[in-house]
C-alpha cells in the first residue's frame, strides 16, 4: 500500500536520499517505508518537543502571565512564526486591553522568541496581569537545519534496525499503530539539540 507524507512530515524522501547518497533512481529502495518512517519520527520529535512545529491558519495561540518588572518575554513555545506580528494586553483590572505598539513600541529578537519593549516600558508586576497572542512554529521551508538533521538521523537508524530484522515491534512510534521500534524513545544523543526547542513553561 502507498503511504504519503504526513503534513508535519519534517523530511521528504528526496532529502533522506542526499542525506544518504542514494540516486533518486534507485529502485531498490523502499520509499513506501522511508515515508512511513518519516512520518513516525516527525510524530515523535514534535511529541518529544511539546507541541506543533509547523504553522496552521488556526494555530494562534495566547499566553498569560505574570509582570515581573522586566523589558522583556520569552515566548513559551520558543518561536514566533515569521510572517506573525505578536499583540500584546495588559489586565486593566476590568478587561483586557492591548498594549498597542504606538504606546508601547517592541522588537522581536533574532530567535523570534523574544519580545522585549525597546522605549523603557516594562511588563508591569502582576498575577497573569499580560497577555501576548502570536502563531507559534515554522513554515516548511524556514525549519531549522538542526531538526531536519534529528529526523534525518532517527530514520536512518530506524532503517537499519529493521534491515538487521531488530526494528520491528509492537509499541506505537509516533501516532502509527503498526511500527517500528524507537526503544527508549529519542535518542539520547540527539536530545541536546531537540531541548532547544522544547516548550518549556516559563514564570
Amino acid at each position: 500500500m502507498s503511504v504519503d507524507l504526513a503534513s508535519n512530515a519534517l523530511i521528504t524522501v528526496e532529502e533522506f536520499l542526499r542525506y544518504k547518497k542514494i540516486p533518486d533512481t534507485d529502485t531498490v529502495f523502499d520509499q513506501d517505508r522511508c515515508r512511513f518512517l518519516i512520518n513516525g519520527v516527525s510524530q515523535e520529535i514534535a511529541n518529544y518537543c511539546g507541541g506543533r512545529i509547523f504553522i496552521s491558519p488556526s494555530a494562534q495561540i495566547s499566553e498569560i502571565f505574570d509582570g515581573n518588572d522586566s523589558k522583556e518575554r520569552f515566548v513559551r513555545h520558543r518561536r514566533i512564526a515569521d510572517n506573525d506580528t505578536p499583540v500584546i494586553y495588559y489586565w486593566s483590572g476590568t478587561d483586557w486591553t492591548e498594549a498597542t505598539s504606538s504606546v508601547y513600541p517592541r522588537a522581536i529578537g533574532r530567535t523570534r522568541a523574544r519580545i522585549y519593549f525597546t522605549h523603557g516600558d516594562v511588563f508591569g508586576s502582576g498575577s497573569d496581569n499580560w497577555k501576548i497572542a502570536y502563531k507559534p512554529g515554522w513554515t516548511q521551508s524556514a525549519l531549522p537545519d538542526d531538526l531536519k538533521f534529528v529526523c534525518l538521523a532517527i530514520v536512518d537508524r530506524q532503517i537499519k534496525l529493521a534491515e538487521d530484522k531488530e526494528g520491528l515491534d509492537s509499541q506505537s512510534f509516533g501516532d502509527s499503530t503498526t511500527s517500528y521500534n524507537l526503544a527508549g524513545g529519542i535518542p539520547g544523543r540527539y536530545k541536546p539539540i531537540l531541548d532547544a526547542y522544547r516548550i518549556i513553561p516559563i514564570g
